[in-house]
């Protein structure tokens, strides 16, 4: 598919059309990098792009008070402990996006009749214990 833009004429203050691939590939200010990286807080060399760029919103009143108590309550069973871990398992991966990684993630899972605990991988499917 062929895109036409309106572009400045670089001889005077006329406007012309041309293909965007051809005016983004030959463009002055066109960024081009050898690898991209998901790296948080990182400074990366100029041949790397950076693929986090912050979080999108802030918290409202510094505490993202519904989500914990969506967590607590409805994925740790109202254990604040439990809690605590869960936020330290999910923080590790965003802190430490190129180390390692705690392997397994408890997770409960419900029903009426019974009460099933499975195991989750961060490297595979999730299995039953």
């Amino acid at each position: 598919m062929k895109i036409d833009i309106t572009v400045q004429s670089t001889a005077g203050p006329k406007t012309m059309r041309v293909l965007a691939a051809k005016h983004w590939l030959q463009h002055a200010n066109r960024a081009e990098f050898e690898e991209a990286k998901f790296a948080p807080g990182r400074l990366l060399p100029r041949h790397i792009f950076n693929m986090w760029h912050g979080w999108p919103v802030g918290w409202a009143n510094g505490r993202p008070r519904r989500m914990l108590e969506h967590m607590l309550h409805h994925m740790c069973d109202g254990d604040q402990k439990v809690l605590d871990w869960v936020l330290g398992w999910l923080a590790h991966a965003v802190q430490n996006p190129d180390g390692t990684r705690p392997s397994r993630l408890q997770t409960k899972r419900s029903s009426q009749a019974t009460r099933r605990k499975r195991t989750c991988s961060s490297h595979s499917s999730p299995t039953r214990r």
